[in-house]
């Protein structure tokens, strides 16, 4: 979801400053397409946002109710109700207050067009930026409870469960991990927004990258089963490709 958000964040705010995708994003604005791009990266965002909140409580669940197997369909139909719900306020606001629109600027080597927000109700922009500082919020505290049941665990779990246990804590140490370079992202944007420091402004999209690639780096270092998938693919794709240059 993250790395989503981030190449839907890049389409919609960081590309259209570039003047080879100039004539692209003009198009796009005449036929009224913009709002459309600015509400799928507003789903996307929430749904990133929210989802780091279920997966970090769902790994809580499993450490305290031991893998009650019969709750996980239900776990993850709430979840995904629940995300869409908390995920209206901020679709609505840029369905129908928040306007964004691509300006054009010169700064002296061509035109470029930069991205614009107009914003009409700040009451419910105001809402929406607080549900997220909230959801963050909650998250960080989760993910932080998941640190102390790991090192409880590490403490009382005998040997021969600790095998079974320990593709659980990778995965856990990966969720942990993605949403604490997820927070250096939230804080930095969070004082570049309040705060006005020029350098967070433009310090925000290298947190945003990292934050975005995160959790897959993460999956490969810490978890060895979809480590030897991606190899073992990366290996098979290159042994067709030899053959059929052979053939």
């Amino acid at each position: 979801q993250n790395l989503v958000n981030g190449v839907a964040y890049m389409i919609v705010y960081q590309l259209s400053s570039f003047q080879f995708v100039h004539s692209i994003y003009q198009s796009i604005q005449e036929h009224n397409l913009v709002k459309g791009l600015s509400i799928a990266h507003v789903f996307f965002m929430e749904v990133s946002l929210h989802s780091a909140l279920f997966v970090a409580l769902h790994r809580v669940k499993r450490f305290t109710t031991w893998r009650d197997i019969g709750s996980e369909a239900a776990f993850f139909h709430a979840s995904i109700l629940i995300t869409m719900v908390l995920s209206l306020p901020k679709i609505c606001d840029f369905c129908i207050f928040t306007t964004l629109s691509f300006k054009e600027f010169n700064f002296g080597n061509g035109p470029e067009l930069m991205p614009n927000r107009l914003v009409t109700n700040e009451t419910l922009n105001v809402l929406s930026d607080i549900k997220s500082n909230a959801v963050s919020i909650i998250t960080l505290c989760v993910n932080s409870i998941l640190v102390v049941l790991i090192r409880r665990e590490r403490k009382l779990i005998s040997e021969p469960l600790n095998g079974r246990l320990s593709v659980e804590r990778r995965l856990v140490i990966t969720s942990v991990v993605s949403y604490l370079f997820y927070m250096f992202y939230f804080i930095n944007n969070a004082l570049a927004r309040y705060a006005k420091i020029r350098f967070c402004g433009y310090a925000q999209w290298m947190f945003l990258g990292i934050a975005s690639i995160t959790p897959f780096w993460c999956l490969i270092i810490f978890t060895p089963t979809i480590r030897r998938a991606v190899f073992k693919f990366r290996t098979t794709t290159v042994e067709i490709s030899s053959v059929q240059t052979k053939t």
